[in-house]
């Protein structure tokens, strides 16, 4: 737990962090990805070439590697959902092809060095502010802030689920788990703070999850019905709680599509209505007479025993 090591353990493995990002949703649907190495090199070469051979700026650099990720993610998944050919396959010949495509884009060299504005992203540390000698004092007040809002943010969400959560979700709301939340970050605040400070890959990826944080905060303080009735059209993942209930149903969907249904996922609200409406035809379809001669019958296995 030396300041060092937890700054080269951040620095070292910031991108296999982001992978595992993106492959938590791949694993949870039941797929697999073999390709994720190949793709992550070839956009690096894409990057290197961009910035080292074609001096662009790595802002749109970056941008179009993005987007080169996102259409590659894009056309595998396309041949996986509408085409039912296996996900093993697909990634596996796409491992092969942007491993291909990598060296032929480098052409067996090794291009660099980058930018070095570009370098500071991923072993750059946030500047100190008010010129600390031993302890970087930007550093430890940025990570104060971030857990009183994350405070702020978890008791504002608790409380405007109070009325309607379950036991479960007021659980994951309670106060001894926000604190040792709290104690976590303010800790890992001042230790990277008795260093160089906290890394710029690391403010990036509180970024990227605050983002995410703050659109399910959003989405949560709509209207039930809105919620209810943008998930049954869509089908759209509309929340981190959401999502994962989303794709572990994805085998569900398929079967239904492939036996001529919608395959559309129902909210909660509309499975239970349905249900209570089918309850209420079977009782009004009931015979008269059955239900006449039931207290009999009851009564008489009373008298019985």
């Amino acid at each position: 737990m030396q300041p060092l090591n937890l700054t080269n353990l951040v620095l070292q493995n910031s991108y296999i962090v982001i992978m595992a990002l993106g492959m938590l949703l791949v694993i949870v649907a039941g797929h697999i990805d073999l390709s994720v190495g190949s793709v992550v090199g070839f956009i690096g070469a894409l990057a290197a070439v961009l910035m080292v051979q074609y001096e662009m700026h790595f802002v749109p650099a970056t941008l179009l590697c993005l987007a080169a990720g996102a259409a590659i993610g894009g056309m595998q998944g396309w041949f996986v959902a509408f085409f039912r050919m296996p996900s093993f396959i697909v990634t596996l010949a796409g491992m092969l092809v942007f491993k291909g495509l990598a060296l032929a884009l480098l052409q067996g060299q090794s291009v660099g060095p980058f930018p070095p504005s570009f370098q500071l992203l991923s072993s750059g540390f946030i500047p100190d502010v008010f010129n600390g000698e031993t302890l970087r004092t930007s550093s430890l007040v940025i990570g104060l802030a971030v857990a009183l809002a994350m405070v702020v943010a978890k008791l504002r969400h608790a409380r405007a689920r109070c009325s309607t959560a379950s036991r479960t979700n007021r659980r994951r709301s309670s106060p001894p788990r926000i604190a040792v939340f709290v104690v976590l970050i303010v800790g890992l605040s001042y230790l990277l703070a008795s260093y160089k400070g906290l890394p710029n890959v690391l403010i990036v990826h509180d970024a990227a999850d605050a983002a995410v944080r703050l659109r399910d905060h959003a989405h949560h303080d709509r209207p039930a019905h809105l919620r209810a009735g943008r998930q049954r059209e869509g089908g759209a993942f509309v929340g981190r709680e959401d999502a994962v209930a989303d794709l572990l149903d994805l085998r569900q969907h398929g079967r239904a599509g492939r036996r001529g249904g919608a395959g559309v996922r129902r909210a909660p609200e509309h499975r239970h209505a349905e249900g209570r409406a089918r309850l209420r035809a079977r009782r009004r379809s009931r015979p008269a007479s059955s239900a006449a001669h039931r207290p009999r019958a009851a009564s008489a296995r009373c008298s019985a025993r």
